[in-house]
């Protein structure tokens, strides 16, 4: 029997797909600690459970054998984008990618049956479609059927309704642009693409290249000569640093840069000839909306978790504002990761949080412990808790709970380990439904 077929088998008798109808209370918006269950029994790839203290409902999207049906080496494992700001998603959401091997897996997404398949190779009959490209690649905000990647050092263009590539740009045309090391892609709302190179590695790297797809133009910075264009930056805007990543807000103006080192944070105006640097809290892992950033920073004396949101205009580079009420209750010593691919130009859209730690050195139990959360950017301090991610890390890169909303801000992939219970080295992705509300169990007080 083919290993389609089996897997069929397995999965419908495991599941049984017979579902609980959607809970209809209200979701948990409080700071009080859930402690973590017992895990919850995994079925194979296309099983839907509910997490255990949340209620929210979750699809396990991949398993041990969905590299084998895509006709990969086994032993390796699937993830979903190594970083945050890249969109996993397409545009209507019917289509994400994930990463594995060295590949990258489309899948197709029905919401309406909580279904993900992965797409069909139309070339090889009962194949999977593979695309060989470089990982972090990023769907558009516009055209559902365009996913941006790189391969060879040019970013091409995937259009999934003819299944053929497009050349967008040879990088090797760059001047005094090494190909060696090409950093992620990221997008912005109006088609411009953004990727950190110029180096062997990304420690090395010096060029933040920004090309507009509709318009054909493009912008460089180098960091290392402080030249924007080949012109030297004016004496107040001097750089002399390499990067480590650089990112593309939404409205397409702004470009904000990590040098290596410090990890301290740039914003660079395309509209302008100037980098300026983020003097008030600018460190930490990021995320960027339209003209807006959000990073996770604790001012002194605020004792839980804590995230700012800042304007990226010069007036707003260095007056953050808090997302959180201060606690003075719980010390949160946990880090976070933070995705809002789904922010809106004219709306305070909340923000995505998945926090974590180093097993190795366990933590007092907190709120948002090893969770996965929304949290409000109007200022409210509201806050919506969907699920423990249960992926137990220890400092492997590749442990940590990353994650990828949906443009819409229905549904969120996240990676786990699933507290190691999967098997050496094995991760899996999940699918959470953010749309549902879920239902309130009763806290534990400490």
């Amino acid at each position: 029997m083919p290993r389609k077929s089996v897997r069929l088998i397995q999965t419908l008798l495991f599941c049984g797909f017979v579902f609980s109808a959607p809970f209809s209370r209200a979701a948990i918006t409080n700071r009080e600690i859930y402690p973590k269950p017992p895990l919850p029994a995994l079925g194979p790839a296309g099983c839907v459970f509910r997490d255990p203290t949340f209620g929210s409902r979750l699809l396990h999207v991949t398993d041990a054998g969905t590299l084998a049906d895509s006709g990969l080496r086994a032993g390796r494992f699937i993830t979903t984008p190594l970083y945050g700001e890249p969109n996993a998603w397409n545009a209507d959401g019917s289509l994400f990618y994930l990463e594995g091997s060295g590949a990258l897996l489309p899948f197709t997404f029905d919401r309406k049956r909580f279904r993900a398949n992965q797409v069909e190779d139309t070339v090889a009959p009962d194949k999977k479609l593979v695309l060989r490209a470089d990982q972090d690649a990023t769907f558009s905000y516009n055209d559902p059927n365009s996913l941006y990647v790189k391969d060879r050092g040019t970013i091409l263009r995937y259009d999934f309704s003819n299944r053929r590539f497009y050349s967008v740009l040879d990088l090797h045309a760059v001047s005094g642009a090494s190909t060696r090391y090409l950093g992620p892609l990221s997008i912005s709302a109006d088609e411009k693409l953004c990727l950190l190179l110029g180096g062997s590695g990304q420690e090395s790297s010096h060029l933040i290249l920004v090309y507009d797809v509709r318009k054909k133009t493009r912008r460089l910075l180098d960091t290392s000569a402080s030249m924007i264009d080949g012109k030297l930056l004016p004496p107040a805007h001097r750089l002399g640093w390499l990067a480590h990543y650089a990112w593309i807000d939404k409205s397409g103006r702004y470009a904000v840069i990590m040098s290596t080192g410090i990890y301290q944070l740039y914003v660079w105006d395309l509209n302008r000839q100037e980098v300026r640097k983020i003097e008030v809290y600018g460190h930490g892992r990021k995320t960027l909306g339209y003209g807006w950033m959000i990073n996770d920073a604790r001012p002194p004396g605020d004792l839980g978790p804590q995230y700012l949101l800042r304007s990226l205009d010069e007036k707003g580079i260095n007056r953050p504002q808090l997302l959180m009420r201060p606690s003075g209750t719980h010390s949160f010593l946990y880090q976070s990761v933070l995705n809002w691919n789904h922010a809106r130009p004219d709306q305070h859209i909340p923000v995505l949080v998945t926090t974590f730690n180093d097993a190795r050195r366990p933590l007092p139990p907190a709120p948002f412990t090893d969770e996965i959360f929304a949290l409000a950017t109007d200022g409210s301090g509201q806050v919506k808790r969907y699920a423990h991610h249960r992926s137990l890390y220890k400092g492997d890169w590749w442990d940590m709970p990353k994650g990828s909303v949906s443009q819409d801000g229905n549904f969120y992939l996240f990676t786990s380990n699933w507290e190691g219970t999967l098997g050496p080295g094995r991760r899996d992705v999940f699918l959470l439904e953010l749309s549902t509300e879920s239902q309130k169990p009763d806290p534990v007080h400490h």
